[in-house]
C-alpha cells in the first residue's frame, strides 16, 4: 500500500448510506528507475472502462492490492511541472496531455508567452478517452505531487 493512492465511485443518491463503495482504479508511484513513467494506473475489475488483463481474482483487485496486474496507463513525463501525458498501457496511444499554459499579453504580441504560474495547466483529453476518469486521476497526481503552499510576499 505504500506510494499507492485508490480511487473510489461514491454510492449513488438512493442507496444505503453503508454501500460498499466501489473502487475505480488505483495509481502507484513508480521507482526513479522506471525510465519517464511517474505512475501507472490500475483498473479495477468492477470498471467499465477497464482496458488491463490481470492474473489475480477479482477480491485481490477490488482490495487495492494488484499482484500481476497490467497497467492500464501509465504518466509519462513530470507531473509536478505540469508536463506529462496520460497514455493507454496497451497501445501506447496519448488519451490526455497536461502542459503549463502560457500566456501572451496584448500589448506585445511579438514577445514570447509568458509561463503561467504551476498551479495554472491546461489539460487536452482525447475525444475517445473517459474524462471524469482523466480528471480523477488528476486529482490524484494533484494529491502524489502535493507541495505546501507557498504564497508571494509582496514588498510595498
Amino acid at each position: 500500500m505504500h506510494d499507492q493512492w485508490n480511487c473510489y465511485k461514491a454510492p449513488e443518491e438512493g442507496q444505503a448510506k453503508r454501500a460498499r463503495s466501489q473502487q475505480l482504479f488505483s495509481v502507484r508511484k513508480c521507482s526513479v528507475l522506471q525510465n519517464n513513467r511517474e505512475a501507472e494506473v490500475y483498473m479495477s475489475s468492477a470498471c467499465t472502462t477497464t482496458t488491463t488483463t490481470t492474473t489475480t481474482d477479482a477480491s485481490a483487485s477490488d482490495h487495492g492490492t494488484t499482484g500481476h496486474q497490467s497497467p492500464g496507463f501509465w504518466i509519462e513525463g513530470c507531473f509536478r511541472r505540469r508536463n506529462c501525458k496520460i497514455r493507454r498501457a496497451h497501445d501506447g496511444k496519448e488519451v490526455a496531455r497536461i502542459a503549463r499554459k502560457k500566456a501572451r499579453t496584448p500589448a506585445t504580441p511579438d514577445t514570447a508567452p509568458l509561463t503561467l504560474g504551476e498551479d495554472v495547466f491546461s489539460l487536452v483529453v482525447q475525444r475517445d478517452a473517459d474524462c471524469t476518469m482523466i480528471m480523477a486521476l488528476v486529482v490524484v497526481l494533484d494529491r502524489i505531487c502535493w507541495r505546501p503552499y507557498t504564497p508571494l510576499i509582496c514588498s510595498s
